[in-house]
Formats: C-alpha cells, sequence, structure tokens
C-alpha cells in the first residue's frame, strides 16, 4: 500500500470577545468566558492568527494534555482520561504538560507527553491515537504507559493520528485536520470523520504534529576579552565588563575564534572554562542581601545597591565574603511560576536559573508566563541555591548561517552580523534547539558546600562550637598556653624517669606535677560568654578568637532542567 500525503492539525484559538487569548486544540482548553474558533474561522477571518497557531512551534507548546496522577502511571502526561489505566486518576489540562514536554520534575518519571494506541492483536497493528473512540473495529485501545515492568512508553506527539472536521456541504467537500470531535461541534456545518476513516475517504492522513526534532545540543558559554591599545586587561561576557572611561574595547568571542585584527595570543584564556569562570560580575553592597556576589542588579532585592565589575566577585567565587554570613559563592537568580520567592529548587516545573530579568521572557504567547525572582529569596529558613552551572543563557546566532552560534548572556555581547536569542525563544525544538550553560558543571571544591566548610576562622575557634572570650590579650593567652604544654610535657617525662628509677615513688611524683599543671591552667582569666552577632552589630571590638556563626549555606546539585 502506498504512503498517502500527510497533513498535520493546525489549532484554534480562544476568543474574548474580538481578543485573541491563545492557541487552543479544542473547545476545553478555552476559560468559560471565552469562545472557541476553529482553524477554518481563522483561515477566513484572522489569518495572522492562523499563522502563528498552525505553526510547530506553537502546537508544541499548547496546554492541551492531562495527567495521569497516580505513582502505578508514574503521572504520566496523556490527552484523555482513556489513555490512564485507572481513568479516574486523570486531571485534564495540567499546565504542566504541553503536546509536547512534560515540564514537571518532581515526582514523575518523564520529560514527554505521551498517548494511548489503537491495537488490532490478530494484525499487531498498532495507531497512536487521542483517545479510545478513534480505533475502528477490531482494535482496542491501550493505555500511554504499558502495564508490564521494564515497558516504556513510545506514543508521541509525531506519531499521532487524528481525525477530521468535513463540511457538511457536499458540494464544498472542505476539511481541515482535528484533534478531537468536539472541534468540529464549535461550528454548525462540521462534522467528524475519524482518523481510519480519513484514511478511507480522504485519502490523507492527517497527524498531530510533524517529526519531532533530535534532543537539543548542549553548549557552554565562551568569553570575550577586554583589550586596552590591543595589549589584553581581562575576560569579560560582555562590553559592560570592560573600563570604557580608559578605552577598554570588549571583542566578543566569535572575533577571538576568527580576528579580523590582531588580538594577543594570551586573550584565547577566555575561550576556555577557566577564563570564563574568572570573569569579574557585581556585588549587591548591602547586609539585607548578604553582601552577595550577583551578575546584574535584578538579582539584587534593591537594584539601586547593585555595583558593577566588582574586583572580589567572579563568576563562581566571592573573594571577599562578609564573616558574619559566610557566602563564599556567586550567586544568581531565577524564573519560575512562583508568584512569590520561596527559593529556587532544582527540577521544579519549568524553574530555571537565569542571568538577569529578560531571561523568562518568550516571544511565545502560548508559553507558560515566568516571573524572576532574585538571588535571595528572604524568607526565614531560605538560602540562595543558583550557582554558575546552574545557569541558563541565551545565544548568538548568525544572520548568514543559523549553524553558527555562541551562547552569550545578553544581546551586547554578540558580535556584528549575530542576533541574540534568548533562553526560552532558543531552547524551542522547532527552531535553535539548543540550551546554553553558564559553566560547564562545578567540580566538588567549587561548590557552596565544599567553600563554605573551608571557612577559615580566628585561632581556636570553629564553625559549630562556642569558645570563650578571654579577657587578657590574644598573645598572653597564647604565651600561657604555650608554656602550659611545654610544662605538661616536661614534667610527665621527667615523673616516668623517677618511676623507673624509684618504683615506689612513681605515683607520688605524677600527683604532684599533674596538680602543679591543673593550677597553672585555672590562672588564665576568661568568661564564659561568647561574642555573637548581636555584640559585633552593636560595635563591640572582636578579638581573636570570637565566634563568627556563619549563615549555613546548602548547596543542591542540579538536575538537568533541559526540554528533551
Amino acid at each position: 500500500m502506498s504512503t498517502l500525503p500527510v497533513q498535520f492539525v493546525a489549532a484554534g484559538a480562544c476568543y474574548d470577545g474580538n481578543s485573541f487569548e491563545k492557541c487552543a486544540l479544542q473547545p476545553q482548553e478555552c476559560p468559560s468566558s471565552s469562545i472557541y474558533r476553529t482553524s477554518r474561522w481563522l483561515l477566513e477571518n484572522k489569518a495572522p492568527q492562523l499563522t502563528e497557531c498552525s505553526s510547530q512551534e506553537s502546537i508544541g507548546m499548547i496546554q492541551a494534555m492531562g495527567r495521569c496522577n497516580s505513582s502505578s502511571e508514574r503521572f504520566i502526561c496523556t490527552s484523555h482520561l482513556s489513555s490512564c489505566r485507572i481513568s479516574s486518576s486523570f486531571q485534564p489540562l495540567d499546565p504542566d504538560c504541553t503536546v509536547v514536554n512534560d515540564f514537571r520534575r518532581t515526582g514523575n518519571v518523564f520529560t514527554k507527553s505521551y498517548f494511548g494506541y489503537c491495537y488490532d492483536s490478530s494484525t499487531e497493528d498498532k495507531i497512536c491515537a487521542w483517545q479510545w473512540s478513534e480505533c475502528a473495529k477490531n482494535y482496542e485501545f491501550r493505555s500511554a504507559d504499558p502495564f508490564f515492568a521494564g515497558q516504556n512508553p513510545s506514543c508521541q506527539c509525531d506519531d499521532v493520528k487524528t481525525g477530521a472536521c468535513v463540511s457538511t456541504d457536499i458540494s464544498e467537500r472542505s476539511y481541515f485536520c482535528a484533534a478531537t470531535e468536539e472541534v468540529c461541534s464549535s461550528e454548525a456545518d462540521l462534522t467528524y470523520m475519524k482518523a481510519f476513516e480519513v484514511e478511507a475517504e480522504l485519502g490523507i492522513t492527517c497527524r498531530l504534529c510533524d517529526t519531532l526534532p533530535p534532543p537539543p545540543e548542549t553548549k557552554v558559554v565562551s568569553a570575550g576579552a577586554c583589550l586596552l591599545n590591543r595589549e589584553f586587561r581581562r575576560c569579560a561576557l560582555a562590553p559592560s565588563n570592560c573600563d570604557g572611561s580608559v578605552g577598554e574595547k570588549f571583542v566578543g568571542p566569535a572575533s577571538l575564534v576568527n580576528p579580523l585584527f590582531y588580538t594577543p595570543d594570551v586573550a584565547n584564556m577566555c575561550l576556555s572554562s577557566e577564563g570564563v569562570k574568572d570573569v569579574r560580575v557585581g556585588r549587591c553592597v548591602s547586609e539585607s542581601n548578604y553582601n552577595l556576589c550577583v551578575p546584574d542588579m535584578t538579582a539584587c532585592n534593591l537594584a539601586q545597591t547593585f555595583r558593577a565589575n566588582d574586583d572580589t566577585c567572579t563568576l563562581t567565587r566571592d573573594l571577599d565574603p562578609l564573616p558574619q554570613f559566610g557566602y563564599h559563592t556567586t550567586h544568581f537568580g531565577y524564573c519560575s511560576a512562583e508568584e512569590y520567592n520561596n527559593g529556587y529548587t532544582p527540577g521544579s516545573d519549568e524553574a530555571y536559573c537565569a542571568w538577569a530579568f529578560p531571561d523568562c521572557k518568550t516571544s511565545n504567547p502560548d508559553a507558560k508566563k515566568l516571573n524572576y525572582h532574585d538571588a535571595d529569596p528572604g524568607w526565614s529558613g531560605t538560602s540562595p541555591n543558583c550557582q554558575c552551572d546552574d545557569v541558563r543563557t541565551g545565544a548568538c546566532i548568525s544572520d548568514s548561517d543559523p549553524k553558527d552560534r555562541y551562547c552569550a548572556v545578553k544581546s551586547e555581547a554578540c558580535d556584528f552580523g549575530y542576533s541574540f536569542v534568548n533562553v526560552r525563544d532558543l531552547e524551542v525544538q522547532a527552531g535553535p534547539n539548543l540550551i546554553c550553560r553558564l559553566c560547564g558543571r562545578l567540580t566538588m571544591f567549587e561548590t557552596a558546600e565544599h567553600l563554605n566548610s573551608q571557612l577559615q576562622y580566628p585561632s581556636g575557634t570553629s564553625a559549630t562550637s562556642p569558645v570563650k572570650s578571654p579577657t587578657a590579650s590574644s598573645a598572653a593567652v597564647d604565651a600561657i598556653g604555650k608554656n602550659d604544654k611545654a610544662g605538661l610535657k616536661t614534667n610527665t617525662i621527667l615523673g616516668f624517669v623517677i618511676g623507673g628509677i624509684l618504683g615506689s615513688a612513681c605515683i607520688l611524683s605524677m600527683m604532684y606535677f599533674c596538680h602543679k599543671s591543673w593550677k597553672s591552667n585555672t590562672s588564665k582569666d576568661v568568661t564564659d560568654e561568647p561574642m555573637g552577632r548581636t555584640q559585633a552589630a552593636a560595635g563591640v571590638a572582636k578579638t581573636s578568637n570570637t565566634e563568627l556563626e556563619p549563615i549555613d549555606e546548602e548547596f543542591i546539585t542540579q538536575k538537568n532542567k533541559s526540554v528533551v
């Protein structure tokens, strides 16, 4: 049998009066106050919206799917309750389920959406479908997630055959592919034809979406350089990292790879991972923001406290942290659907760490709205979690060759002839299909967890145990301690010598010298009250034995949040 020509579903749209709201595959996706318009209506009345809603990018991002909300079905995103083994577990229109992807990253197994299928056991013919009613006679419908252990779902968007809405006017005999029968019910002169009927009577195959692209490529940001009179000054991610007041010029990574003019060889270090990590960033100069090193003013809870290009802040390290807070790493804000900043949680929905506020935006009106949250949650019991290797960025893409591209943090980092594409638009599978990360995975020794465990405390203190604050000077106390130890060592040896010669006098000698050492120790004048953060804040002078009480900072290894 020859292969039939294929047509793809074009989505309709939800309208509030004359106002376009969003693309939709079926009427139930529209709010109760809105009206659903078919793709045919859009063609006749709103052609620009049809172009948008028929694009493969829009189809893939439509939130038309529900979820089998049960651990026995692995919380799979699917199209209809008949695709769940337990139909009562189905929750329609899950906001994290799109036609292509499952964006929820907690509690579930899959990152894609899947569909059930019609199966003929006699011929072993399998047809992926939206719901059970699409099956022809002799076919049984099977759920999206196979029942047997070790098996995984296989029907994705590009495998699904759909029906079509056909005009009841026989002379016209027009039609368009549709996901469900309800689409046709929204207009009076349309009737629904099932997937197998479409092939038999119309001689075409309707599919839900075009062939899905391969998994996205993943790249890491490369830095450019600041040059002064063609001499290398430092690595930089954007012109704003260079000191323009003294004439420093920014050279982007593309120009370092293919220089149009002389650049010193030492500048090539900026193309390496270590060169990127050494790029300087800024600081929130405010104790209410823990004096954090951050990349952009939007990462501070008060933008006016941001000081750019702080020489003690690199992309990964805070080289001059306030000791009472103890944050030794640079932190970043994040994008999420949450209204409030509760702190970034790796693997949570579509949340990801970001360079700045604009990275949460997208040009796709059907994509979920994400809010930007600054680096510090500010709530009791929370701490900043986003580090360099958690951050996703945009990219500069050549205007003449889309395959010529490099990751970048902002548009000003793009060389001439390149255009900047935002994080969310960059990861569209029908588009650039690229994931950019700010830096490669940090080593164990670069994580906040490790660096905070290496905090340097003044002599005689620890991070966990209070110490006594001496009233004598530190030098005097140290001298007393050294004399005590030396005396104890000498007397102990002498005790053993005497004990060897005069065995009967051994016990008496040891008691005498131990008693002497004990008296010497008790002569130190110390108090039992440690100097805490309240005293330090009130201006009490610190000695070398003052307890620092750093805030514990927990680094959580981020799972891969890419849309795969």
